[in-house]
């Protein structure tokens, strides 16, 4: 039974700050249009979004109200607030709050908005609202999720809810060329990382189907091991030269392979991601080149480029550092 591949074809950040990317997944035997279609509608059922149940603004009992000394009208400002993205890294088992307090004149951003430490914005330069001379705005914004939507309606009467959507996906698209192979598209808000994403729908996935599927992958295993010694065995068997020829040309190809793979395939926290394609890093060849150039560095980036210098030493890569 041949490997199942997974991995990162490319990637990108869209000019409306979405995260993308494209996967191909395979090789599968008659499945590959199953597997395809219930990822998709895993990945579209997500609700791993950190989003904005309600918001407080002191001297205003509901949306209609106006703002003395804001440019914006109370339905833009919320509006505003809206679009902003948020990434909480634990979940929100209770409601939080985060606030702004501006006295004007000024811009207000999202950088201006005071949040818990477990929760972070994706763009701090998100304009909300212009403050004149004599303006000043003082709000609340809690998060929770729906099981403590209720209950912050009771603290008090005049906040006022934003309806969103828990969802981080925002398109997914797949095509089958072939009855083997997968390739799958995903747009993400900037708050997930599309690898992520998938790797959360694949485990969700696998957790449906393992309880009638144990049986049979232990079988699968057990054909793996069988296939792998008699590999093993026809190796040994081959010719010295034989074998030295195949190995230089592995060689050659998993070093050319290796330099222009995607960084998709690679973890990166979501900062050091998005640092990397603003900086139009896409393989690791340019990589390579960055950290030439570059003598300052992050710990994510310095991890990875001891990661790299070390795998092409093992390989006997050569690369002009």
């Amino acid at each position: 039974m041949p490997p199942k591949n997974f991995y990162c074809i490319s990637s990108r950040i869209e000019k409306t700050g979405q995260l993308y990317g494209c996967f191909k997944i395979g090789p599968f035997q008659d499945q590959s249009l199953t597997f395809a279609n219930s990822l998709r509608r895993i990945l579209l059922t997500d609700q791993s979004k950190c989003t904005l149940h309600a918001v407080q603004i002191y001297g205003i009992k509901h949306e209609f109200s106006t703002i003395v000394g804001i440019r914006e009208s109370l339905i833009d400002l919320l509006f505003n607030i809206e679009k902003c993205i948020f990434r909480s890294y634990k979940p929100i088992t209770k409601p939080r709050i985060g606030f702004i307090n501006f006295c004007g004149p000024g811009i207000i951003r999202a950088q201006h908005i005071h949040l818990p430490t477990d929760i972070q914005c994706i763009d701090p330069l998100k304009y909300i609202a212009t403050v004149e001379i004599d303006g000043q705005l003082t709000l609340k914004i809690i998060f929770a999720s729906n099981l403590f939507e209720n209950s912050v309606v009771k603290i008090k009467e005049n906040f006022i809810y934003l309806k969103n959507s828990q969802c981080s996906i925002e398109k997914v698209n797949y095509t089958i060329p072939s009855k083997r192979y997968v390739f799958l598209e995903i747009w993400t808000d900037g708050s997930l990382h599309p690898q992520e994403a998938i790797f959360k729908a694949i485990n969700k996935f696998l957790l449906d189907i393992f309880p009638f599927s144990y049986q049979q992958i232990q079988y699968f295993k057990e054909l793996a091991l069988e296939e792998s010694k008699l590999e093993l065995e026809l190796e040994s068997e081959s010719e010295s030269e034989s074998e030295s020829k195949k190995k230089s040309k592995k060689k050659i190809f998993n070093e050319s392979a290796f330099l222009n793979l995607e960084i998709g395939n690679f973890y990166f926290d979501l900062e050091t991601y998005i640092f990397l394609k603003k900086e139009k890093i896409n393989r690791i060849i340019d990589f390579l080149f960055f950290v030439k150039m570059n003598k300052q560095k992050s710990d994510s980036i310095l991890k990875f480029q001891i990661f790299v210098y070390s795998f092409l030493q093992k390989n006997k890569f050569y690369f002009n550092k």
